[in-house]
């Protein structure tokens, strides 16, 4: 057992389980002596009492006498016995002192160093208040370091994305910088009416195709499938409609044409692959749109020729003969986006006479194209087959 050694004591060396022993038995002893004490006076009072109804005088001062010195001798001894209690109740309360003053002290040293495990019941308002502080800076510590760590994961994964899909990313950029090129030239007004119709261009352009496609499916097969389209195409159509939209108030038709469909077959593309759709290789992705461009670039002039030729042959019919010439639908359209992009023409006063005379003229322009691309993989063959011997119509969802 560990032990505090104190020294200068009158009654030992070290404070221990042995130590208190002693002082039980040095307090039992004392006890008895006492006893001893009260015994030896009772005795000597009756001695006295019988001393002084005695007959023989001398003899009763000689035991007067031999009881007077044994009272001396009782009563050193007593004074001796009251000395040495009084030097052993000091000892005993400075050992008290010393022991709990020792205890406190390697108590304290002990939870100086294991603080963590001094008792609640232990600690002053002081260390609790103290305590209390540390534990809200510890709950912010954490707070503030989950999300350090979130935000350092999401940028982590934000750049591994941009790094995977910094094509896409490019595309981004190249129609935010059109947007703003066009609506600083133009005004933010016609950019809006252009890139309104550009856009409803795209997506009725991709849904004709779908169609055509559904149609196309359903000579081959005889099966009357949808054939439709990904939302990454129809939304990438969407975008590069918007975009030629705008383009098309440069006054240059054909590098419009050429722009939305490139863009729309390159964004489609890659949101294609970014999203989880059909995975395509960044190679296969420039082929199939460079192929789109030189495509856009011949169908816009067979579009230019075919409606100058309908417009020319059958000028008794209106649509025909608004499809080209100065009164065209087209050139309706671009007027009016020129007044409004020169401050005369308010977009408040605009009718769905303009939208639909851009509409129908980027619908007709892009419709050669359209057929083109969803005809491209036409079995005709197949399709005369189908035409003359009917098949059972099956329709499947």
């Amino acid at each position: 057992m560990a032990t505090i050694t104190l020294k200068q004591t009158t009654f030992g060396c070290t404070i221990g389980m042995g130590a208190f022993e002693g002082i039980g038995v040095a307090f039992s002893s004392l006890k008895q002596s006492a006893n001893n004490l009260t015994e030896a006076l009772g005795s000597l009072k009756a001695k006295i009492g019988l001393a002084s109804i005695g007959v023989n005088v001398s003899e009763s001062q000689e035991q007067t006498k031999a009881a007077h010195e044994r009272e001396k001798n009782k009563k050193s001894s007593l004074s001796l016995a009251y000395d040495k209690l009084s030097a052993l109740i000091t000892d005993v309360g400075s050992v008290d002192i010393k022991a709990s003053s020792k205890i406190r002290e390697r108590k304290e040293t002990f939870y100086d160093r294991y603080y963590y495990l001094k008792p609640e019941c232990e600690k002053t308002k002081k260390e609790k208040r103290k305590d209390k502080r540390a534990e809200r800076w510890q709950n912010v510590k954490d707070f503030w370091g989950g999300v350090g760590e979130a935000i350092k994961n999401f940028v982590v994964s934000v750049g591994e994305w941009c790094k995977e899909n910094w094509e896409l990313l490019a595309a981004a950029l190249v129609a935010i910088a059109v947007v703003v090129f066009a609506v600083c030239t133009f005004g933010a007004g016609a950019v809006l009416i252009a890139a309104m119709v550009g856009a409803a261009v795209g997506f009725l352009s991709q849904a004709l195709g779908d169609v055509i496609a559904t149609g196309m499916h359903f000579f081959k097969t005889g099966k009357l499938e949808w054939q439709g389209s990904s939302w990454q195409e129809y939304l990438g159509s969407t975008l590069g409609g918007a975009l030629g939209g705008i383009l098309m108030l440069t006054g240059h038709p054909m590098a419009a044409n050429m722009f939305a469909s490139g863009f729309s077959t390159f964004f489609s593309g890659h949101l294609s692959n970014a999203t989880g759709g059909e995975k395509r290789s960044s190679l296969e992705i420039l082929g199939n749109t460079a192929f789109s461009v030189g495509m856009s670039a011949l169908f816009t002039k067979v579009g230019d020729k075919v409606g100058k030729s309908l417009s020319r042959s059958f000028p008794q019919i209106t649509f025909f003969r608004r499809l080209a010439g100065r009164g065209s639908y087209e050139a309706s359209f671009k007027g009016m986006l020129t007044r409004i992009s020169n401050g005369n023409q308010a977009i408040s006063g605009l009718t769905y006479k303009t939208f639909r005379n851009g509409i129908v003229s980027g619908m007709f322009g892009n419709s050669f194209e359209t057929v083109f691309n969803s005809a491209i993989d036409f079995d005709f063959s197949n399709f005369v087959k189908n035409v003359f011997t009917m098949p059972k119509l099956q329709v499947s969802y």
